[in-house]
């Protein structure tokens, strides 16, 4: 599991592409939702982990 993360880090830019397909649904709020980029924000590092 750590080399996961590890490879996370490392293809941040590939996993970045890859983020927004995982979860569409947080990530297009996030976006259309700017008032609750706050509450969102707290969220996205979290699931992240």
């Amino acid at each position: 599991m750590r080399k996961n993360i590890f490879k996370d880090t490392k293809f941040s830019k590939t996993t970045s592409s890859l983020s927004p397909y995982s979860s569409p649904s947080p990530h297009t709020s996030h976006t259309s939702h700017t008032r609750h980029t706050p509450h969102t924000h707290p969220l996205f590092p979290v699931q992240n982990f």
